[in-house]
């Protein structure tokens, strides 16, 4: 992309990032995500923490709301705040792909960060492995850990397919959803912008690395079954694109839907607020499903 419309770019997010969700904002700006890398940089894409712990918990980043500056590690607080001991892994997609591109984005993403992830399963010798991810980090928490045969995975709106945000009768319902507006604005637009954000960075995916070569986390399921991981999905039960991707998964007995009383997508944040994100991920880590 030409370095003037990078800049435009950069400017129109965090406009839009700022006026609709002004806490994400100040948080990013804070941390330094709006500054993009230099030309030839790759920043670092995994942290490990190896705490000599019996289970691994491994945290996928999503796309971020719009292309919001630049990819974050994903839970590292609140999973500092959980108090149970664990190994901890953080992955980051650099280039906003849903981990098809690789760090220097390159082709052949899935490949290499499935090479990573088994790598580091093996150096830490846990006997429990754990992925966690929101939105498009979810949908890679599912596929990396039934693709590495891992024990379980915890999701918060996982975007199954890559147009789930985009079929027409999912955005017309989302659109035409005046009493969510009423009953809670910020759900409404963060699902506009998501919606957005979905069509500006999801539909290239397809011409660059090919339909047949993207990520397909509900079909890897379908096919390792029973060998596959449980799924806790947590998804605001009052957006209809996210009650649909997790209905996707009704079907399977391994499988505990936990749908939340919200409209948003961004159902971390929402249990952030209330101070029950912590909890959320204990209850997904349980063998009981627990109500949040």
């Amino acid at each position: 992309m030409h370095p003037m419309l990078q800049r435009a770019e950069a400017a129109v997010t965090r406009w839009t990032v700022g006026l609709f969700m002004p806490d994400l904002a100040r948080q990013m700006q804070a941390e330094g995500l709006f500054e993009k890398p230099q030309a030839g940089e790759t920043p670092e894409y995994l942290v490990v923490e190896d705490n000599g712990a019996d289970i691994t918990i491994f945290s996928f980043s999503g796309f971020d709301v719009l292309y919001a500056g630049f990819a974050r590690f994903e839970f590292q607080r609140v999973l500092k705040e959980i108090g149970c001991k664990a190994n901890l892994v953080f992955l980051r997609d650099l280039n906003r792909t849903g981990f098809h591109a690789t760090p220097d984005n390159n082709l052949g993403g899935l490949e290499f960060y499935e090479r990573e992830v088994r790598e580091v399963m093996e150096r830490l010798g846990a006997s429990r492995n754990v992925a966690i991810g929101s939105s498009s980090g979810g949908a890679a928490a599912l596929w990396f850990s039934t693709r590495c045969k891992m024990d379980e995975a915890i999701v918060f709106g996982a975007a199954l397919t890559a147009d789930g945000f985009l079929r027409p009768r999912l955005l017309l319902s989302s659109l035409l959803n005046l009493r969510q507006l009423v009953r809670e604005p910020a759900a409404y637009f963060e699902l506009m912008v998501v919606a957005l954000g979905a069509w500006w960075g999801g539909r290239p995916l397809g011409k660059r690395f090919g339909n047949d070569a993207l990520m397909d986390p509900l079909g890897a399921y379908q096919r390792n079954q029973p060998d596959h991981p449980r799924v806790t999905f947590y998804y605001g039960m009052h957006s209809p694109t996210d009650a649909w991707h997790a209905h996707m998964m009704k079907e399977f007995q391994n499988v505990r839907l936990m749908p939340l009383p919200t409209g948003r997508h961004n159902t971390p944040a929402y249990l952030k607020e209330r101070g029950q994100l912590a909890h959320a991920l204990q209850a997904g880590m349980s063998p009981e499903p627990k109500a949040v």
